[in-house]
């Protein structure tokens, strides 16, 4: 049988972990302007779906991007009670005036 639980101070948890953590790999001049969760439950599983929204200023540091481009996949998140199962860069684009942004989505499970 499995439980279900509302989304709660623990994924509001993640979500500020999620961030940082993709924030120090981007390197400096991006920020997180948003962030948002919805719960997800399978027939054995738990969790959220985390949909964050990072930006980039004209001077930001676009390698930082590029590596998140390609290992967003391979990043060991460090959460407690739970584990990144997928993790994708699911839109990039860059305005006229240089400004980048980037959309990842996270789908966390809980591990306890």
């Amino acid at each position: 049988m499995t439980v279900m639980r509302p989304i709660g101070f623990r994924s509001a948890r993640h979500d500020v972990r999620l961030a940082t953590q993709i924030a120090a790999r981007l390197g400096a001049g991006w920020q997180c302007l948003a962030m948002r969760r919805e719960g997800w439950a399978s027939a054995t599983f738990t969790g959220a779906r985390h949909h964050l929204v990072f930006a980039g200023a004209p001077d930001a540091d676009r390698r930082g991007a590029d590596r998140l481009a390609r290992g967003i996949a391979e990043i060991d998140f460090a959460l407690r009670h739970a584990f990144v199962a997928d993790a994708a860069l699911s839109d990039r684009h860059q305005d006229a005036a240089g400004w980048c942004r980037l959309r990842v989505e996270l789908l966390v499970i809980d591990d306890a």
